[in-house]
């Protein structure tokens, strides 16, 4: 029974009742009353404890791509299965994008057949990339003044170690891309366009201390 109710049953007991009853009695009701009150109190402080706790918890992270993040998904699909890794950086101030892609492949080009294809490779993914990203579909109401586009993939040190190094990069402006008719050009001609290119010459250091592994082709 609720405190307050047993109160109202008290107040309706009459007078002559309530100076017949019995002083034990009378004892007895306080004594329950401290006991019901004492016992009350405990589920609405458990409550309020209950509360602050839920109250604390964090929320779930907003799980909605960054701009730079689309940037990344976009080149990384261009690219394919010859880069592994794709990070972008997009400057909302000066309207820049740079996306730097990191092969999938281990092996450092030696020989002139490999330094060779290494070439046309880099030419393709920077091709590839940068025509997805000029793409106003993959780029809506973010506003693009230039795209740097940076392969980057195994080369040796002058100890016969390998490190992640660029091997060449493709620099396009909007108003040169806004020239460029996609579909009838290739890497090659391509490249020839863009505002800015470099391709790394060796992927072999000018002296080493060490040895470096025979080239298989």
């Amino acid at each position: 029974m609720r405190i307050s109710s047993m109160l109202n049953h008290l107040r309706g007991i009459p007078a002559h009742h309530a100076q017949r009853a019995p002083r034990g009695l009378c004892v007895a009701l306080l004594a329950l009353l401290t006991i019901l009150a004492a016992g009350g109190c405990a589920p609405t402080s458990s409550a309020s404890r209950h509360t602050s706790r839920a109250t604390a918890t964090p929320s779930a992270p907003d799980a909605t791509p960054t701009t730079q993040q689309l940037f990344a998904l976009h080149a990384q699909q261009a690219f394919g299965s010859a880069v592994a890794r794709t990070t972008a950086t997009y400057d909302p101030q000066r309207h820049t994008l740079a996306i730097t892609g990191a092969l999938s492949s281990s092996d450092v080009p030696l020989t002139i057949a490999q330094v060779n294809a290494a070439h046309e490779l880099t030419m393709a993914l920077c091709f590839q990339a940068q025509h997805a990203l000029w793409t106003p579909d993959a780029t809506p109401n973010i506003t693009l003044d230039e795209i740097t586009v940076t392969i980057q993939g195994p080369i040796f040190d002058d100890y016969g170690n390998t490190y992640t190094d660029s091997y060449g990069a493709a620099i396009l402006n909007a108003s040169t891309a806004a020239h460029f008719a996609w579909n009838s050009l290739t890497p090659d001609t391509a490249w020839a366009t863009y505002n800015r290119v470099w391709l790394r010459p060796a992927y072999e250091p000018n002296w080493i201390y060490g040895k470096l592994p025979t080239p298989t082709a």
